[in-house]
């Protein structure tokens, strides 16, 4: 599905921005970064985690012009984590002190509107227990594999990450994608239901769940879990897509099901296919 391509890929966008770790000793006397926020938004306030020993190292505000530093950081892994004023996580970011950085920028542009559409806030399991380096470089070899079309190993390398960094949503996440695309419904469903669990609602998630129940035949819990990500975002068309098919298999639902795949159609073209086969076997009886 495209929307669970995007999402993989947006994760990787993450990753990829690691640096290696290097094998130094000292500290960096200012680490200055530039926090990116939609305009008219809230303050905010910053953590800095050790990524091995998750402890605290610092915390600062976060400047008006959008500018906060740290001082005297020593080189190593770190997790990054931007607070708003109530004290709630709202977005993480890993990064590698070393002796030679340029100001980083933090960019929760994204994080913000995905809180505002299919997504939410980043739970406190996740933060307090963020993923390994090992767990990230499964992640991306999965990624690899899945780009190659070897889904089944994809998966694999996936089960490892979940393994080592069992809270990390996301990797559940894709685990559970890859699931389904080997017909592998039972176990995505497992995997979809612990992202949800550690993520919470999450439109795009809980429509992976839906189409995993869907293609076990589990019609009514399908419709359900798909309203819970029409709750999560009315618009979202994939939901609107999965509720119809549902819905569609009863005929007492039928009609309630062709208006789900009328509001999917505006968008999804298949939807339109869906609907006309719905019809054609109904109008058959």
């Amino acid at each position: 599905m495209r929307h669970c391509a995007a999402r993989f890929c947006a994760t990787l966008l993450l990753l990829c921005s690691i640096v290696p770790c290097r094998a130094q000793s000292g500290e960096l006397g200012i680490l200055r970064f530039e926090l990116k926020t939609q305009a008219g938004t809230m303050r905010y306030d910053v953590e800095l985690y050790g990524l091995r020993n998750h402890q605290k190292i610092d915390a600062t505000d976060v400047h008006p012009d959008g500018t906060f530093t740290f001082r005297h950081v020593p080189y190593g892994d770190y997790q990054l984590m931007v607070v708003d004023a109530a004290g709630n996580p709202v977005h993480q970011q890993y990064i590698t002190v070393t002796g030679m950085m340029s100001p980083v920028t933090v960019d929760i542009t994204a994080t913000q509107q995905q809180q505002r559409a299919p997504g939410g806030p980043i739970s406190v399991a996740q933060l307090q227990h963020p993923p390994t380096r090992k767990a990230f470089q499964d992640v991306q070899a999965a990624q690899k594999l899945s780009n190659a079309g070897n889904f089944e190993k994809a998966a694999g390398k996936l089960r490892e990450a979940v393994e080592i960094s069992p809270y990390w949503a996301d990797a559940h996440t894709n685990l559970g994608v890859q699931y389904i695309r080997t017909s592998r419904y039972a176990e995505a469903e497992v995997e979809l239901s612990r992202a949800v669990e550690l993520g919470g609602p999450n439109a795009m998630v809980l429509t992976d769940l839906a189409t995993a129940q869907l293609a076990e035949k589990k019609y009514s819990d399908a419709a359900g879990t798909a309203r819970r990500a029409l709750q999560v975002e009315s618009g979202y068309p994939q939901a609107h897509y999965i509720l119809g098919m549902a819905l569609c298999t009863e005929p007492a639902t039928v009609r309630e099901g062709l208006q789900h795949l009328r509001e999917a159609a505006k968008t999804l073209p298949r939807a339109e296919v869906q609907i006309e086969r719905v019809q054609q076997f109904y109008a058959g009886r």
